[in-house]
């Protein structure tokens, strides 16, 4: 085993705007997830887990995982009439244009299979698909990591 390493300087500020040029390149596309978009941590009992919840009400976790959404969707519009889309440097954009963000939700088969989770999975995926022909879209994360590809090989060309 062996000790984590001391930051280097990049993680400092740095004058040169090619310090990031320094970073080694990799094909990998890292799709952001977090504790509160799955399901097997609150809804599971993990008896070799100290905090393992066990049970959690799966309505508790369907309200929580509707109001992420809500606000990240809100947020999304307002920073986009605002004019603080990523990379627009705080200049105007058309009203249409919003802020893209990723909601994942990881769901593990041993947890959402089980009778009373399924309705909840279901009723989230219905109350998200109803919001389809307002931007909102279903993804494979295969899909999502080849267009995050994508757009880097664009902005690569483009300098």
């Amino acid at each position: 085993m062996h000790p984590t390493p001391l930051p280097s300087s990049l993680t400092s500020p740095s004058s040169s705007a090619s310090s990031a040029a320094s970073f080694p390149t990799s094909s990998l596309v890292e799709i952001p997830c977090n504790w509160y978009g799955e399901d097997e941590t609150p809804l599971s009992y993990l008896p070799h887990v100290p905090n393992s919840h066990g049970y959690v009400d799966v309505r508790v976790i369907e309200q929580m995982w509707k109001d992420r959404f809500t606000w990240l969707w809100e947020h999304a519009h307002e920073d986009a009439a605002n004019g603080f889309l990523e990379g627009s440097g705080g200049a105007s954009v058309e009203e249409e244009q919003v802020t893209q963000f990723i909601f994942p939700i990881i769901l593990h088969p041993d947890t959402s299979g089980m009778a009373h989770v399924i309705g909840m999975v279901e009723r989230v995926l219905r109350w998200l698909q109803g919001m389809e022909g307002q931007g909102v879209e279903f993804c494979r994360y295969e899909d999502i990591a080849r267009e995050a590809k994508e757009a880097a090989e664009i902005a690569k060309k483009r300098g």
